[in-house]
């Protein structure tokens, strides 16, 4: 009898070990599975952060990109009418003055003994303006111009002599009314011929 009394005891002992064995592995398991879930939602969410991030980054890379070539070329077309415009003031001043006005924003005024400043004014340019081309315009100045440059300068014997003068006609049957001015230390003197 204790013999049968203890196989029943041990019987007893290991149905009831099954028992809670059984309800600790479905816990367990509930609690595997949960776990499970768990990491199989953050590993999608990590992965579909990472896709997102990866996205928006090359976005900003490619756009970042986008605005290095557009400075490049901003930067191109400044130059070149930087190129441009100091052409242009150099042909329309000395390249000291236009150097001093682009450095300073001003010209400092220079002092010479003694100058000689040449005025002229076109007879009927207006009219010759409105019935003429641009180009034939500037072609004309040109050509007056350089006549007028070629000629020897008058000098202090000339102002005094009275000879300063002089009166030009073009081929095209322009009158030119010219003004010589001078200046010296001690004499200011302005005419004009018509």
């Amino acid at each position: 009898m204790t013999i049968n009394l203890i196989a029943e005891i041990r019987r007893e002992m290991v149905h009831n070990i099954q028992i809670k064995l059984t309800g600790i592995m479905a816990s367990e398991r509930i609690r595997l599975i949960i776990y499970s879930m768990a990491m199989c939602i953050v590993t999608v969410v990590c992965l579909a952060l990472t896709g997102w991030y990866a996205d928006r980054t090359h976005k900003m890379i490619r756009d970042m990109a986008q605005q290095t070539h557009n400075i490049r070329v901003k930067s191109l077309e400044l130059a070149l009418e930087k190129r441009r415009s100091d052409a242009l003031l150099y042909q329309m001043m000395p390249r000291s003055v236009a150097d001093q006005l682009k450095t300073h924003g001003e010209v400092k005024a220079e002092y010479y003994r003694n100058v000689t400043v040449y005025f002229s004014d076109i007879v009927g340019f207006t009219k010759i303006s409105a019935s003429s081309e641009p180009l034939d315009i500037v072609t004309m100045l040109n050509d007056f111009y350089r006549s007028v440059r070629s000629r020897p300068a008058p000098t202090l014997s000339h102002l005094l002599d009275g000879n300063v003068f002089s009166f030009v006609k073009l081929d095209v049957g322009l009158s030119l009314k010219i003004s010589w001015m001078f200046s010296f230390p001690s004499v200011v003197t302005s005419s004009d011929l018509a």
